[in-house]
């Protein structure tokens, strides 16, 4: 492993290119786009990116999961902070907005019993910026330094006046979403309005949240609430491109729900073609839909009913000629002689891949 340049530790990352380069002399392969966030979330602190580089797994690196949010706490981060000195409840109110969903500072005033002037005057204002309501970590390390500097009982403790707080604001979503995270054993309660959450937030295109709701509601869930989970955050690892987070989800779901796994195919037969670059024959032939089912796959594959959670319609699919795979019928009518991968067009399929399988005796 080679070591990476000294210029690069000792100043701060402009371009992404000196990312990269500094990840690659560790001998790191990093995807673009994570090397970007990685260094967003650190300020452009050389050693800190290099450090959390190394500790994610080679998929986070790829980009194929999502990464943990927030990041986790390095030696360089650390140090960074290690000589803030703040009061007790300074440092709740930094740990509240750590695990806030957004930049209000409503709930976290109310939920700690503190005014904006008592923010302002304190050591809080010098890591945090307060503007109209709001605020924003003047430096993003400070998220990850307090977070990962408290023990788990005080995020519960926190969690627990965030979603009083927000209970007494009349916001029953955050709520539900701060109370979730203080209970331990998981309340089946709260699964249909975090399951509620998770979609809106996949078809508001905000997935990494989305995926984090549909996980947590997954862990409480029983029967089709689970298997709806599971397909939202499914749906939301897919649409970021995080796609060993999706593949592992819906093959869980094929698995556990055997009578159902062929409505999933679709989604599945996405995430695998995009992943490997290959269709996923196997699965396409063990997968399809049973006698009773409708023969005609491409009729099948394009249903609404046919694809989970807040995957996109077959009238939207049509419409604007997305480039979801869908499995297709050959013209002998049976699915077990080809399965062939297409990509929707307005009025009619093309750029096949059809990829022969031999019937089983």
């Amino acid at each position: 492993m080679g070591m990476p340049t000294v210029s690069l530790l000792e100043r701060p990352l402009i371009t992404l290119d000196d990312v990269l380069t500094l990840l690659r002399d560790d001998g790191l392969t990093v995807a673009p786009h994570v090397a970007s966030a990685l260094s967003a979330a650190l300020a452009g602190d050389a050693r800190a990116v290099l450090e959390t580089a190394r500790i994610l797994s080679a998929s986070q690196r790829s980009g194929g999961r999502f990464l943990p949010d927030p990041l986790p706490l390095t030696d360089s981060v650390r140090l960074r902070f290690e000589d803030i000195e703040l009061e007790g409840w300074e440092r709740e109110v930094l740990l509240a907005a750590s695990v806030c969903v957004d930049d209000r500072l409503d709930g976290i005033l109310l939920g700690f019993g503190r005014s904006i002037e008592e923010l302002v005057t304190s050591r809080v204002s010098a890591l945090v910026t307060l503007a109209a309501g709001r605020f924003a970590f003047s430096d993003a390390r400070t998220r990850i330094w307090v977070h990962g500097t408290a023990s788990l009982e005080e995020r519960t403790v926190v969690h627990a006046r965030l979603a009083e707080a927000y209970g007494r604001l009349g916001d029953s979503d955050r709520a539900a979403w701060h109370r979730c995270l203080t209970e331990f054993g998981g309340d089946p309660c709260v699964v249909p309005q975090l399951i509620g959450l998770a979609d809106a937030a996949a078809r508001s295109g905000e997935s990494a949240r989305a995926f984090r709701i549909a996980r947590e509601a997954g862990a409480r869930a029983r029967g089709d609430d689970l298997t709806r989970a599971r397909a939202i955050a499914a749906d939301a690892a897919l649409a970021a491109g995080c796609l060993d987070d999706a593949v592992e989800l819906l093959e869980t779901i094929g698995a556990t729900h055997p009578s159902r796994r062929w409505s999933f195919l679709p989604s599945l037969s996405v995430a695998k073609t995009l992943r490997s670059g290959l269709a996923p024959t196997m699965e396409l032939l063990r997968w399809h839909p049973g006698a009773d089912g409708d023969k005609n796959w491409a009729s099948w594959a394009t249903r609404p009913d046919s694809w989970p959670g807040s995957a996109p319609s077959a009238a939207a699919v049509r419409r604007r000629g997305s480039g979801w795979p869908v499995p297709a019928m050959p013209r002998s009518g049976n699915p077990r002689g080809a399965c062939v991968v297409t990509r929707p067009r307005p009025g009619r399929c093309s750029s096949s891949v059809r990829c022969p399988i031999r019937k089983s005796r």
